[in-house]
């Protein structure tokens, strides 16, 4: 009976090491059929500072775009911009963090910087989990366009 626990034991640690190596990051464009836009989303001119050339871009206050992935870990990519941009994400139902989008290099006059992971969460579950990205108030309160809304992708 001892061998058969060993053995079950062994075949379990195995396994688990087979998940863990496993893991890997797959990049998500905003054009991609995993994310689900709600309001008027429109895309961005084609640029250099965009993952794929392009954005996805909203100015309705009430506007979302939603990721539901199963991992432990997501990022969320976006250029940064000259003029005053932020988005509002929730992972889960958590309580919403604004992630500023602004940069002061000033090299377009929208993107400025390229796109990168401009926020994340690691050590999840390795579960289905919701991201949804929303408008955020920027922290630069100079007047800019309308309230603008941007999803790059998603790691």
């Amino acid at each position: 009976m001892k061998g058969l626990w060993l053995i079950i034991r062994v075949a379990c640690v195995l396994l688990q090491a087979v998940e863990i190596r496993s893991a890997r990051n797959i990049t998500i464009d905003d054009t991609s059929p995993l994310v689900h836009y709600g309001g008027k989303w429109g895309r961005s001119n084609a640029n250099i500072f965009s993952h794929e050339g392009s954005h996805a871009t909203n100015r309705d206050m009430n506007g979302s775009a939603s990721f539901a992935f199963t991992g432990v870990g997501v990022y969320f990519l976006s250029p940064l911009f000259s003029i005053p941009i932020a988005v509002t994400l929730t992972l889960d139902g958590r309580p919403p963090e604004v992630v500023d989008l602004q940069t002061t290099v000033t090299l377009n006059i929208y993107e400025s910087e390229a796109s990168s992971a401009r926020w994340g969460a690691t050590d999840l579950d390795n579960v289905t989990h919701s991201l949804v990205v929303t408008y955020g108030k920027p922290l630069n309160n100079t007047p800019g366009p309308a309230p603008y809304t941007v999803v790059d992708g998603f790691m």
